[in-house]
């Protein structure tokens, strides 16, 4: 509240034009208070173009709360600004990870492979809590994790409870 208090005190009060830097840390600020649809209106009532930084603040937060549709819409805008940037990848594959949205994944990595997107290369953490990288099976338990995820995404497309493969990652990557 006092982040908005100072932001209408500078527009209304003092007419500062705010800057991008501005509605940056404000979307920011509402979205890590969790005020998503807040961050969202600011951001489409912005009289200048929202910026990179500020759709991946939105988009983090999308992922801090669990909201997919809005992450979706905010995944969209950064493919439009800068389909190359490998964090707008990186959240939608944590924003699916986390609702168990396992197809959208690969839809995802798909999507980054055709951009050829740099960065971190299909970064794999879904609670796995050890990022290991798949595309040029770097780490040493790589085929083993390659194996357990994909017996996993098999037992989630059946509604099987996979606990004990993620006991089993956890155990590997130790």
């Amino acid at each position: 509240k006092k982040c908005q208090e100072y932001f209408n005190l500078m527009v209304n009060s003092h007419h500062i034009m705010p800057g991008t830097e501005h509605f940056n840390c404000m979307v920011d600020v509402l979205g890590r208070a969790g005020l998503l649809e807040e961050a969202k209106v600011l951001l489409q009532s912005m009289p200048i173009q929202a910026d990179t930084t500020c759709w991946v603040s939105l988009l983090s937060s999308c992922q801090t709360y669990g909201e997919i549709d809005l992450g979706k819409r905010c995944f969209n805008q950064l493919l439009e600004i800068d389909p190359e940037y490998a964090s707008s990848y990186i959240l939608m594959y944590k924003i699916y990870a986390d609702q168990d949205m396992w197809d959208h994944i690969t839809k995802v990595q798909e999507l980054r492979k055709s951009q050829n997107c740099g960065g971190t290369p299909s970064c794999k953490e879904h609670y796995y809590k050890h990022p290991y990288i798949c595309d040029n099976k770097l780490h040493i338990y790589a085929n083993s994790i390659e194996i357990l995820i994909s017996l996993q995404l098999t037992m989630n497309k059946r509604s099987w409870i996979a606990s004990s493969v993620c006991n089993n990652i956890r155990v590997l990557t130790q």
